[in-house]
């Protein structure tokens, strides 16, 4: 086996934090109420050259799923889900970099977190009285796809 002399930092922090410090034009419903964001940082050395590692990717999909974790927690026990909750408004704070693990969820079955894509993207679907959790999924994966 041969070493050489490459070399890997990797920092990882979790941030609790609240809507309007990483959003600060945005109105949220619970004020300033904290969710999940995840930040880490990773450099990579060769020969000498520091290089920066994009984690942005890894630590959108660890927010989203302690948040939907979370938030599923809280609202279990309800015989609605709540959309009035911090952590269902840190998936939806997190905007366009939170589809692509809606679509997945989605994928799954029908899941109220449709919802968030309603808020992310608004008036692209508009309801016109009672829609089924499963044709309002079955909509926005259509769009989306």
């Amino acid at each position: 086996m041969k070493l050489n002399n490459h070399t890997a930092d990797h920092n990882e922090d979790v941030v609790v934090i609240t809507p309007q410090e990483l959003f600060p034009n945005r109105e949220f419903k619970n004020g300033n109420e904290a969710f999940f964001h995840f930040q880490s940082s990773a450099t990579a050395e060769k020969s000498g050259h520091s290089h920066p590692l994009d984690t942005r990717l890894a630590d959108n999909r660890v927010s989203f799923e302690q948040n939907l974790k979370y938030w599923n927690h809280q609202t279990a026990p309800l015989s609605v889900n709540n959309f009035d909750n911090t952590y269902f408004e840190g998936i939806v704070a997190m905007g366009t970099e939170a589809v692509p693990y809606i679509i997945e969820e989605m994928k799954k079955g029908p899941t109220p977190l449709v919802h968030a894509l309603d808020l992310i993207f608004p008036g692209v679907v508009e309801y016109d009285g009672y829609v089924s959790l499963k044709d309002a999924c079955d909509t926005w994966l259509s769009i989306l796809q």
